[in-house]
């Protein structure tokens, strides 16, 4: 093996490790999820006047879609979709992409 074999591949190795380091936990159960996306809605509630009722998860580890149910808000009202792969929730349609951005404000 020469000596640029063995930088480049030091190198990869420790550009990698950090952003392998920044992955959130997977999320594994129904609770898990909902409580990802809770998170978000907390963050942004002051923000957007979030009034919501509920919040239903269902797939499985991995692939998580939670629904939440939106009574009123400055972004809308209406279902707010998120999807939770191996990371953090994913805002699916218009109204969650508002909340999870705090209603453009």
């Amino acid at each position: 093996m020469s000596s640029r074999t063995l930088i480049l591949g030091l190198t990869i190795a420790a550009t990698a490790a950090p952003a392998l380091a920044d992955q959130p936990p997977p999320v594994r159960t129904p609770k898990q999820a909902i409580a990802a996306v809770k998170r978000v809605l907390q963050q942004n509630t002051r923000k957007c006047v979030l009034d919501w009722a509920r919040a239903d998860a269902e797939g499985y580890a991995g692939n998580w879609k939670v629904s939440v149910t939106v009574r009123s808000s400055r972004a809308g009202a209406g279902v707010a979709r998120w999807l939770i792969g191996d990371g953090y929730p994913v805002a699916r349609n218009d109204l969650a992409k508002k909340i999870a951005h705090g209603c453009g404000r």
